[in-house]
């Protein structure tokens, strides 16, 4: 797999496509390339492009991951679909002030409806459980007058 950039000129500006790009070997000893993924247009900084190509790759990674699960456990679902679902399960931080300066933090997720649990028995997907409450000391406000 590669990055590929594709320079366009449109309007008179300067314009980068960027697409992964896989390379693949073939019957004959002839060389196939296949898109994967198509970034778009990121004209930024270099630390930025390398950035949003990381990111834009792992999502990529999740989903094919998570299509081949899908099709082990004939769910009969797409990636986004499932994603689309477990979406629904919401991460929550709670945070409840103590009398006395310290506050008791917890980090909770919603309880997942039976249909989430089915989805996650058919991939073989366990939920974490709850995490610990933490009780900690606040940080001072300074106010400035």
């Amino acid at each position: 797999m590669f990055l590929r950039a594709n320079k366009r000129f449109k309007d008179g500006k300067e314009h980068r496509y960027w697409s992964v790009v896989e390379n693949r070997r073939v019957a004959g000893g002839r060389s196939v390339q296949k898109t994967l993924l198509y970034l778009g247009e990121i004209n930024d900084t270099d630390e930025r492009i390398e950035a949003h190509v990381l990111i834009r790759f792992l999502a990529y990674c999740l989903h094919v991951t998570l299509e081949q699960y899908n099709k082990k456990a004939a769910t009969g679902l797409s990636s986004r679909s499932v994603l689309e679902r477990m979406s629904e399960i919401q991460m929550l931080d709670v945070t409840i002030p103590a009398t006395d300066g310290r506050e008791l933090q917890m980090k909770r997720y919603t309880k997942p409806e039976k249909v989430h649990h089915l989805l996650l028995d058919q991939l073989g997907f366990t939920l974490p459980n709850q995490p610990p409450p933490e009780i900690r000391n606040p940080s001072p406000v300074v106010e400035t007058f």
